[in-house]
């Protein structure tokens, strides 16, 4: 899992691409020299994030982050678990499942 998409759904942001998701990605990877280290080995302690940074990351480490693969057109995303922080606004929950193709008729 990329740093930057934990990075995006702490901050609440849309994308992996924003201003406050690169820097923050540069702070991490400039302090700690990888995203393993950022996201495995780094003592949330010493990470000295805004505290969504540093819960997600705790979630992301205990095996709390659900991922949903994407496929079929449709890009993967992960998010917290239902009863924890709402999704960001560009990774939200899909409202009804997949269609299939023999459904198009």
């Amino acid at each position: 899992m990329p740093l930057a998409e934990i990075l995006a759904l702490a901050l609440g942001v849309s994308g992996t691409g924003t201003r406050k998701v690169q820097e923050e990605w540069k702070r991490l990877v400039g302090k700690f020299g990888s995203e393993v280290a950022v996201l495995v080995d780094a003592p949330l302690s010493e990470i000295n994030a805004d505290e969504r940074i540093s819960n997600v990351i705790k979630a992301f480490r205990s095996g709390e982050v659900v991922l949903h693969p994407g496929g079929g057109g449709q890009y993967g995303h992960i998010e917290m678990p239902q009863g924890d922080d709402p999704p960001s606004p560009g990774m939200a929950k899909r409202k009804e499942p997949q269609r299939s193709l023999f459904e198009f008729q």
